[in-house]
């Protein structure tokens, strides 16, 4: 018996070894801080918008489906005459902080629910870097 809890015992501190050696962390729940939001990789943006955001958004201007294009430049251009006045669909101003805050709790807006994305920081960095080049 007592091999047995030692066992158990050892297993369970090898597992948690492992998962900390591989980043077993869940992702950031707070916004990048500049340096990061300013350093990151609008190409590798494009590759977490690719994977994670293009199954219901589009980076080209569109009437048809819901365009990432001119977000950080003036809002953009939604399906079936829907407006959120230059804003987010939960009314909040367009910023990294809010747009980033978006994307991880997501919402429900005029057109649909949007699923919040647990991405981190480095992926959320170069995400908003690539949304900052859709004109």
């Amino acid at each position: 018996m007592k091999n047995r809890i030692t066992l158990l015992l050892a297993l369970l501190i090898l597992t948690a070894l492992m998962l900390s050696a591989c980043g077993g962390r869940p992702a950031s729940t707070t916004a990048p801080s500049g340096s990061a939001l300013a350093s990151g990789d609008a190409d590798a943006g494009a590759k977490v918008f690719a994977s994670r955001c293009a199954r219901c958004h589009t980076s080209e201007l569109s009437t048809d489906a819901v365009s990432m294009a001119g977000l950080f430049h003036g809002g953009t251009t939604l399906p079936g005459g829907v407006d959120y006045g230059g804003k987010l669909p939960n009314g909040q101003e367009i910023t990294d902080e809010n747009v980033i805050a978006w994307i991880r709790d997501g919402g429900t807006g005029k057109i649909g629910r949007m699923p919040g994305f647990g991405l981190n920081d480095t992926d959320m960095a170069n995400l908003i870097a690539y949304l900052k080049t859709l004109k």
